[in-house]
Parts: C-alpha cells; structure tokens; sequence
C-alpha cells in the first residue's frame, strides 16, 4: 500500500506533465493524487533537468571556442597590408570635390612610399 502512495495515478499524468512544463511548485501541488513526498521528487528531478540541459549548452560552447582557438592558430598574417592608405574618400554632397584631385595625388605617392617599404621589408624578410 505504500508503494502506490509514491505513485501519481496514470490518469493525472498528463496533467503532471503540463504543470512541471509550468515549473511552479504551485501548478504541481494542484496535480490530483498529489502528495508532498512526490511533489519534492518532482521538483528535484526538474531542478536536476534543467541543471543537465544547461551543463550541455556549455559543453558545446567550449567545443565552438576551442575550435575558434584552433582555428585562430592557422590564419595566416596579415600585418603587412594594414597601411594608412585609404583606397577612397567618402565626402558629404558637394564637399571637399576641390580637394579630391590634390588628396589623390598625396595619397598615391604616400601609398607608393608605404608599398615600396613593405616589399623591401618583406624581400630583407626573405633573404634572412
């Protein structure tokens, strides 16, 4: 006889199921056939649920970064093409069309110099 007061009788199940799907202690104390001992079993099996769900989102967020890391280590290099030369200018309408020509004249003999600077660094780079 005790063993069917642990139990919750078969017709109240799918009324259990919808009040742990609410996760109130309230919604499932108002289960039929209710009593303290399954209602503390209950909650500790959700409390344990949720405690799973979330420890294997994180086991799969280690995984993605991890593999973020790794990825991280083959990539190749790209310092030598981050110059200050600016391929275009973007100005508002009617502002700065004077300055256009005289910018890219500036801008093509600094992005000269900066080029001609990278290939010998990169060429001394090569010969060492």
């Amino acid at each position: 006889m005790d063993y069917h007061r642990r139990r919750v009788a078969k017709s109240s199940l799918s009324e259990l199921v919808a009040a742990t799907a609410l996760g109130t202690e309230s919604a499932i104390a108002g289960v039929p056939g209710m009593t303290p001992t399954i209602q503390s079993q209950v909650m500790d099996a959700l409390v344990d649920a949720r405690v799973k769900s979330c420890s294997w989102v994180c086991y799969a967020m280690i995984a993605v970064n991890l593999a973020g890391v790794l990825a991280a280590f083959y990539l190749r290099d790209y310092d030598h093409l981050f110059t200050s030369h600016v391929p275009r200018q973007i100005y508002a309408r009617g502002e700065g069309i004077m300055h256009i020509k005289e910018a890219r004249e500036v801008d093509n003999e600094a992005a000269q110099e900066v080029d001609d600077a990278t290939r010998e660094a990169h060429l001394v780079s090569k010969k060492a």
